[in-house]
């Protein structure tokens, strides 16, 4: 329980005086008080102002207090004594998630007290969630930014950064982006009186809503709290991120609309490949969060030579569990595109997926030689100039040399020729699924190739 949690208590007293209990009624009484006096329906005036100030409260302030907590013990050298103690690691997430912000809820609880009752109080209250509904995603949104800030500030940590810069922003677009996704469903979900059509079942928008909510938040507390893991030296096998892959996909699928005759018509094939897609960007981002441990590399394998098969699983990298997904669900869709109904001369999803995949496995060997690389000291500028080059300008460049040619002698290509060399040269760089399968292939096949090659040569100078 967090009233028993060490973290959270010495947090409690660090954050906590009798000035600064006194000081929180004392100016949420005082700015009510001016409120009250100045109209005469200050139940709505009442209303904005807590809204508003619990904004500031919690995503300005919340976020700082949080994007800080780790930093600021990494900046005075006493971080290293707490990964000594013996508090374990979601003891240690939960007493940093709620102590370090716990003087910010204060003030929050009170200003959220406030909103609950003059919402329900208001005479002519504008579109807007229940005041219950309205509750829950203000104290979700904050709670989800704050654990979004801490998680980042743990990974800086690992890189010997002690900014608070980055995490604070990280959590301010997190919170910033629940909030407006809240506000939007509760405001159309009075405008327009609709409901959500999840696996064939109509649901109630606000209650969907904080059911969707509540999913999210279990996986960034999840998140936070494997992170602490890996930063107090456990380690961390890959069945929570597989968990989360298959239950995410299995929360998008569910938007899909349902048909009885699902395995006859294209609603199949779109699912399979919206999944694909899902499990692809998935497959990005587990690649990029494992690129830079080669101690891990390291312990994987010789756990593999060693036949210590719970060992080697302990230490399997995520993108590899989600990997054999992503080949599935490329696999099916593939299969079902075999079908006459699914051919399509304006989109070719197998050319498509196929090098979706291989751009990936390209941008996959080109992190992992950029960042395995541990003497390398511009690691984030070899990023950005590699993406900038790959997806910037060399596809600007090669296109804008191909338009002047084609103006400068207009009898080379017709208009429909044109357009097909423009489709190449584009597939060349991105996967657009407008050309052939082996001209969508060869590309990015060769680049993979040579990506691997560098990474191949980088790894034998690191021995």
């Amino acid at each position: 329980m967090i009233i028993l949690n060490p973290e959270f208590h010495r947090n409690l007293w660090l954050k906590f005086s009798v000035f600064r209990l006194a000081a929180m009624p004392i100016l949420v009484g005082m700015v009510a008080g001016i409120v009250m006096t100045q109209d005469l329906s200050w139940a709505n005036d009442i209303y904005t102002t807590a809204m508003y100030t619990y904004y500031l409260v919690v995503f300005l302030w919340g976020n700082f207090e949080a994007a800080a907590t780790i930093s600021s013990e990494g900046k005075n050298n006493t971080w290293d004594f707490q990964r000594m103690s013996s508090i374990g690691p979601w003891e240690l997430s939960m007493g940093k998630l709620f102590g370090s912000v716990s003087y910010v809820w204060y003030f929050g609880i009170t200003l959220l007290l406030i909103i609950f009752v003059s919402d329900v109080m208001r005479v002519s209250s504008p579109a807007n969630a229940p005041a219950l509904a309205q509750i829950a995603y203000l104290a979700l949104a904050g709670i989800m930014a704050h654990a979004t800030a801490i998680t980042a500030s743990i990974e800086n940590l690992k890189r010997k950064n002690y900014s608070s810069t980055a995490p604070f922003l990280s959590g301010f677009i997190v919170g910033n982006l629940v909030l407006a996704i809240t506000q939007k469903v509760s405001y159309t979900s009075h405008t327009l009186n609709y409901t959500v059509n999840w696996y064939g079942i109509e649901i109630n928008p606000e209650i969907f809503m904080i059911g969707s909510l509540l999913f999210f938040f279990v996986w960034v507390i999840v998140a936070l709290q494997r992170k602490m893991r890996e930063e107090l030296q456990f380690t961390n096998s890959p069945i929570a991120w597989t968990l989360f892959t298959v239950l995410f996909t299995a929360y998008l699928w569910g938007y899909m609309p349902a048909n009885e005759h699902t395995w006859q018509n294209k609603l199949f094939l779109a699912k399979s490949l919206l999944t694909f897609i899902i499990l692809s960007a998935l497959l990005y981002i587990a690649v990029y969060g494992e690129a830079h441990n080669l101690n891990k590399y390291k312990r994987f394998f010789n756990f593999l030579r060693q036949k210590s098969w719970l060992r080697a699983w302990e230490n399997t990298p995520m993108w590899a569990t989600t990997l054999l997904f992503t080949l599935a669900a490329f696999l099916v869709t593939n299969i079902l595109t075999a079908a006459p109904e699914y051919k399509s001369k304006e989109f070719l999803i197998g050319s498509f997926t196929a090098s979706l995949l291989l751009f990936i496995l390209r941008d996959g060997l080109a992190l992992h030689f950029v960042l395995l690389n541990g003497q390398n000291k511009h690691k984030k500028f070899m990023l950005v100039f590699y993406y900038l080059m790959v997806y910037f300008l060399l596809p600007f460049l090669c296109l804008s040399a191909l338009k002047s040619l084609h103006v400068g002698n207009p009898g080379w290509l017709d208009i429909a020729q044109f357009k097909e060399v423009k489709e190449i040269v584009t597939g060349l760089f991105l996967p657009t699924g407008l050309s052939s399968f082996w001209i969508s292939v060869i590309p990015p096949l060769a680049q993979a190739l040579l990506a691997g090659l560098a990474l191949k040569i980088s790894l034998r100078r690191m021995k």
